[in-house]
């Protein structure tokens, strides 16, 4: 039985109980207005208590079972506390590990985009030096 249904049955229980009450309280009253009996008076008092206990026990029960969600949610936010310090550790990680091959990946494309300037450099002084050729004469 879940907890929802436990909490369910409880209140139902006490409110089962409250209207119990309520009658034995009445008929208690329609007691009171006549010329009741010693047995009669005793009895009424018996069920009014004994359904007073009942209605402390529900509400018990009630008090405990908040008591025991309150716990429960103590856990689940402790849990859910640490599952997210995991998951920052893990975003920091992540993170420090993208920034290294981000750097790696600028200093290759420096190399390479030094290389690709030596190699337009290159290609520039051929074309003039044949667009010159005096200069490759020199050369």
């Amino acid at each position: 039985m879940s907890h929802a249904a436990s909490f369910k049955d409880s209140i139902a229980a006490e409110l089962a109980v409250m209207a119990e009450l309520a009658a034995v309280l009445e008929s208690e009253y329609a007691l009171t207005r006549g010329e009741p009996t010693l047995e009669e008076l005793e009895l009424a008092h018996r069920e009014r208590r004994r359904l007073s206990l009942r209605l402390l026990d529900c509400r018990q029960r009630r008090l405990d079972f908040e008591a025991l969600q309150s716990a429960a949610d103590a856990d689940l936010w402790n849990a859910l506390r640490q599952a997210a310090i995991r998951c920052r550790d893990l975003n920091e990680r992540v993170g420090a590990l993208v920034a290294a091959r981000l750097h790696h990946l600028n200093g290759l494309l420096t190399v390479l985009g030094g290389t690709q300037r030596s190699l337009n450099y290159a290609a520039d002084a051929r074309i003039d030096r044949r667009a010159h050729p005096t200069l490759t004469a020199r050369a």
